[in-house]
């Protein structure tokens, strides 16, 4: 009767087997792949890795690796994407032929290497260098108008606040197209960037040509008049300039000393001993005395070198000046209609009211007091030019009356006048070009342009730019094998796990055996027990059916 039970469980199962199509697999299983096979894993991955990193290594070498160097800029406007000039930065003039030359011309090997140039030039790339959180502030959505404070050109201006414009740029130098080796390559890449210091500051340092009317033209070569006209206009674009550097340091010393203007600590040049108020008080006594003193001498004894060219240039002078006149009137008056027609930014009080009692009020913007600063230097312009017209029409009028001749001591001393006036002159302009080059040099630019990170040529940088090569391709090469290794160990897992349950068609069939067989044993039993109770019977009729007879 057991054996009966078990028997019909193990039909059972089969039965639920059959009904199925199972695919049997274990973590056992897979583990025991995954050790079996790790070693083979361990040493392909060791010879891909090893294989990249040579064929990488191989070919930079062979390739020259790349020279690489970090430079920056530092200065007023640089965040605006500005250059010192207020023109767009063009940070490529570091691969400026100039500047190559200028300095293969310093290290002496100019003559060797000038063919080669261009092929340097072409070798040179700048990439800016964007930090991460400049980054974050790009890709990240800012209310716009959150930050805007007087409507919407403030809103339009925090839209521009969101660009950002690099300060470091990392400088790259491919040589494999030039004959340099590799330490000759680093010597040259490091003077390049040294002579495009010199670059920056002589692009960038306008100051130079401040003195070029001065010491180019000569005033022998002009009536007395003209002369003063010259002098004069130097003497008026040295103040301006003088006075622009002035304004510029103060907003220097004012930005370092956290806003406070300590006119204490201005630059004092080392070499001239001037400030720049020294030098605009030079300057306007030479105009205002030394000028005017000539000036004077010319105007009230009518002196000239040609009557007529001269009476003919103060009418040209007075022609010219009137048309500006006519000018700066038009203007000023489109102006006035502007500032006129301007409609102020409302802004509403929610708490309490204004002076006037009301509960709006209106907010200036940027662009109503540029109209505003426009206005006041037209003005002034127009104020100049009228009394200039009216003192060349004064001269004019005072020649054209005047019969006397020209005095030969007068113009003597006249002259020596010139000659004193053209030396101070000289001077000054000398003086404010070395006090403005100091400055820059040593003030405003000094961090204008900084050489963060030379270029080297030494093993760990060679090797550094090997790995970097070949860091991505081996973690690729790496991820394929380990996903290839994974892959093998899970299928010859369920290969080997399903290999040990029989195959469905050959269960049925020795189930349909067996079941045969104990039918065809069944039967023979099942008959012989009736032919024993066939013949038992029979064997019971016969004996009673003899008693009968006997009795």
């Amino acid at each position: 009767m057991a054996n009966l039970d078990e028997r019909n469980v193990n039909v059972t199962i089969k039965n639920e087997s059959d009904e199925k199509d199972e695919v049997v697999i274990s973590l056992s299983g897979i583990f025991k792949k995954l050790r079996k096979y790790f070693l083979l894993w361990l040493v392909t991955a060791v010879v891909i890795g090893g294989f990249v990193f040579g064929l990488n290594a191989f070919t930079i070498i062979r390739n020259k690796p790349a020279l690489t160097a970090l430079i920056s800029f530092n200065y007023n406007g640089v965040e605006q994407g500005l250059d010192p000039a207020g023109g767009v930065l063009d940070v490529n003039t570091v691969k400026n032929p100039n500047v190559i030359s200028a300095a293969l011309a310093t290290l002496g090997i100019y003559d060797e290497y000038a063919s080669e140039v261009e092929a340097i030039r072409a070798g040179i790339k700048v990439i800016p260098v964007t930090p991460s959180d400049a980054i974050d502030r790009m890709t990240v959505y800012q209310s716009v108008m959150d930050k805007a404070t007087s409507g919407n050109l403030a809103a339009a201006q925090a839209l521009l606040d969101t660009t950002y414009y690099p300060t470091q740029y990392k400088v790259q130098f491919s040589y494999a197209e030039t004959s340099l080796s590799g330490d000759k390559a680093v010597e040259v890449f490091n003077q390049i960037l040294e002579s495009y210091r010199d670059y920056f500051y002589g692009q960038y340092g306008y100051n130079a040509a401040v003195g070029t009317s001065v010491t180019v033209v000569d005033y022998n070569d002009y009536d007395y008049a003209e002369a003063v006209d010259v002098f004069s206009t130097t003497l008026n674009a040295l103040q301006t300039y003088v006075k622009q550097l002035s304004v510029e340091e103060s907003k220097y010393y004012s930005v370092s000393n956290n806003g406070t203007n300590n006119f204490t600590s201005h630059f004092r040049s080392n070499t001239t001993g001037y400030t720049f108020a020294d030098l605009s008080e030079a300057i306007k006594t030479v105009n205002d005395i030394d000028l005017d003193r000539i000036s004077s001498v010319i105007t009230v004894n009518n002196l000239t070198k040609n009557k007529a060219d001269t009476i003919a240039y103060y009418e040209y002078r007075i022609q010219q000046l009137t048309r500006q006149q006519t000018q700066y009137t038009e203007v000023l008056a489109t102006i006035q209609d502007a500032i006129a027609s301007y409609e102020k930014d409302t802004i509403v009080v929610f708490n309490g009211t204004t002076d006037d009692g009301s509960m709006t009020s209106t907010l200036a913007s940027d662009e109503y007091n540029k109209l505003i600063d426009q206005r006041i230097t037209t003005q002034t312009n127009l104020s100049s030019t009228t009394q200039q017209i009216a003192f060349y029409t004064e001269r004019k009028t005072a020649l054209e009356k005047s019969n006397s001749s020209n005095d030969p001591a007068r113009i003597e001393q006249l002259e020596t006048q010139f000659a004193d006036l053209h030396t101070k002159v000289v001077d000054l302009v000398d003086s404010v070009n070395a006090t403005a080059n100091e400055y820059y040099e040593k003030v405003a630019f000094a961090n204008a342009y900084s050489i963060l990170v030379p270029a080297v040529n030494s093993g760990t940088a060679a090797f550094a730019t090997i790995v970097k090569a070949s860091l991505t391709p081996i973690i690729l090469a790496e991820a394929l094998l380990l996903l290839a290794y994974l892959a093998l160990a899970f299928i010859t897992a369920i290969i080997a796990e399903n290999k040990k349950k029989p195959e469905p068609a050959m269960a049925s069939a020795s189930e349909n055996s067996e079941d045969a067989a104990e039918e065809s044993e069944e039967a023979p039993a099942e008959g012989k027990a009736d032919d024993k109770a066939e013949d038992k019977k029979q064997n019971n009729n016969s004996n009673n059916s003899g008693k009968n007879k006997k009795k």
